[in-house]
């Protein structure tokens, strides 16, 4: 059998939704056709392995992949070994597959429905007769039709577990959406946009030479303190950049010390990214405003939270550490300080600067000279076993 032409961008599922129309297939039947085998299901936006089906649409696998998948974008960031690890286990067949279907993961995370252009829709139908799923209208942070600058339009199908709801046979023109409300400025979801996409065409990057210009980048525009980049400042910067609401729908909150914008451009980090973070930073550093005025409304003089946030923070854990020290009062149950610190969540931030905690560091004074203490100050646990405590 042969399955329809590929059209320009579609997504490698809406190519098998018109397959199935086109036959009169089920998902299943068509499923069992391409792969000859009881397979019931492939992903939307990846088509699992393509060497069964880019034949199938008159186009090699690695044309086919780059093509009508979002492997480009999916892969845009990882070390050049573990793509090309991948791109083999995509194209070839009687490969294991292993890992392939996490790759959507960096999309269905951050988008949450099928996405259309209401316009595409009318001139797809007028020109082909029928409407498709454009690949590029799915991915995080994309937000406009870049050909007709109009907010995309969400459908009510949703993106993650379409190897479920594709069998529903749905194309953009059998769905009635709900165009996206832009809470910033038409340019920067435009600028959003372009960079999103761009990772379907453009050459993967080398991430670690990447992290460093990002740090570069930061120490241009001003995110500079006492010789460090302010990144807990830079972080909350592009917060209120961006919006909660923009970050939530694109799956990336930040706003502190030690959320991904600051890990971003702090040396050596260890930690890999999603596409969709490296675009939220990258355009945030094209469209943002100089630091400086920013670093001086935020008072920032070194990176790390200032003397009023400490004090919320020692007030917040000090009522925290009462309340279970009542808890464990009434229950009899002894402790150590380590524990009792850990159930209130701030063992890590205490014990590395205890000064920041006066009132919560009394408390555990306190607490380490009473029963309650497992290692009560001046006697050793070995003394409560021998007075059969």
């Amino acid at each position: 059998m042969l399955l329809p032409k590929p059209l320009p961008d579609e997504v490698v599922g809406s190519l098998l939704i018109r397959a199935c129309l086109r036959t009169g297939l089920n998902r299943n039947a068509l499923l069992h056709a391409i792969y000859e085998t009881r397979r019931s299901s492939a992903s939307f936006l990846l088509g699992s392995t393509v060497a069964e089906l880019a034949p199938l649409a008159g186009m090699e696998p690695e044309d086919f992949l780059r093509a009508h998948t979002i492997f480009p974008y999916a892969t845009a960031f990882m070390s050049e070994r573990l793509r090309a690890l991948l791109l083999l286990k995509a194209v070839m067949r009687g490969m294991d597959d292993t890992h392939l279907g996490t790759l959507t993961h960096s999309v269905t995370r951050n988008v949450a429905t099928w996405r259309f252009c209401n316009l595409c829709v009318e001139e797809d139908v007028a020109r082909w007769g029928e409407s498709y799923w454009h690949r590029i209208h799915q991915l995080p942070a994309a937000w406009l039709c870049l050909i007709h600058r109009a907010p995309l339009s969400t459908s009510d199908i949703a993106l993650r577990g379409t190897a479920v709801t594709w069998k529903r046979l749905l194309l953009p023109h059998h769905v009635l959406g709900v165009p996206l409300q832009l809470t910033r400025s038409h340019e920067l979801h435009e600028r959003l946009t372009l960079n999103s996409t761009a990772y379907l065409s453009e050459p993967a990057v080398d991430v670690e030479s990447l992290l460093l210009r990002y740090r570069g980048r930061a120490l241009e525009l001003g995110w500079l303190v006492n010789g460090n980049v302010a990144g807990g400042a830079m972080s909350r910067a592009l917060r209120q950049h961006y919006g909660r609401e923009l970050l939530l729908e694109s799956g990336s909150r930040a706003g502190g010390r030690r959320d991904w914008p600051a890990l971003m451009v702090r040396l050596n980090t260890q930690v890999s990214f999603t596409p969709v973070k490296h675009i939220l930073l990258n355009t945030f550093f094209q469209t943002s405003q100089d630091a400086l005025p920013q670093l001086a409304r935020a008072e920032d003089e070194k990176p790390g939270p200032k003397v009023a946030d400490g004090q919320r923070r020692d007030h917040a854990t000090a009522r925290k550490v009462q309340v279970l020290l009542n808890r464990l009062a009434k229950c009899g149950e002894r402790v150590t300080v380590t524990s009792l610190l850990m159930r209130a969540g701030a063992w890590e931030t205490f014990r590395h600067d205890r000064s920041r905690f006066p009132m919560t560091n009394a408390l555990v004074q306190e607490f380490r000279r009473s029963d309650l203490a497992e290692r009560q100050v001046g006697r050793r646990p070995a003394w409560r076993r021998g007075s059969g405590e």
